[in-house]
C-alpha cells in the first residue's frame, strides 16, 4: 500500500503498523482594503496570528481495510489559547513549499 506499489498487498510485504505525524503551523487573520490608490487593494496585512498543532499519529491495522486508529490523548488538533493582535502591517508569508506538494513526495521507511 504505497504510491509506487499501489493498493495490492502480497504475502511477505512489510506493512506500515504505526505513524507519527505532527504539523505545527501559524495561522494569520489578514485584511485587504478596497482602496485602489497605489495598488493598495493588492496588499494583505496581518492583524492577528496564532500557533496551532495537528497530530495525526496513530496505528494502522494489519488486515484489510488497514484502518488507522488514533493514539488516545495525543492525536487531534491543539488550538491556541488566544490570538495575538498585530498592528505592524506585516504581510503573511507566502513563499516556500506548499504542504500538498510536500505530501505528494512523502515516502515511508
Amino acid at each position: 500500500m504505497t504510491l509506487d506499489k499501489g493498493a495490492a498487498v502480497a504475502q511477505g510485504d512489510v506493512l506500515l503498523t504505526s505513524m507519527t505525524n505532527e504539523f505545527k503551523f501559524r495561522l494569520s487573520v489578514c485584511v485587504q482594503t478596497r482602496d485602489v490608490a497605489q495598488n493598495a487593494d493588492k496588499v494583505y496585512t496581518r492583524r492577528a496570528t496564532a500557533d496551532w498543532t495537528y497530530n495525526g499519529s496513530g496505528t494502522v491495522g494489519g488486515a484489510p481495510a488497514y484502518n488507522w486508529a488514533a493514539i488516545q490523548g495525543a492525536t487531534g488538533v491543539t488550538k491556541p489559547n488566544g490570538w495575538a493582535q498585530l498592528k505592524d502591517g506585516t504581510q503573511p508569508k507566502t513563499a516556500g513549499p506548499v504542504l500538498n506538494d510536500l505530501l505528494a513526495t512523502e515516502t515511508f521507511n
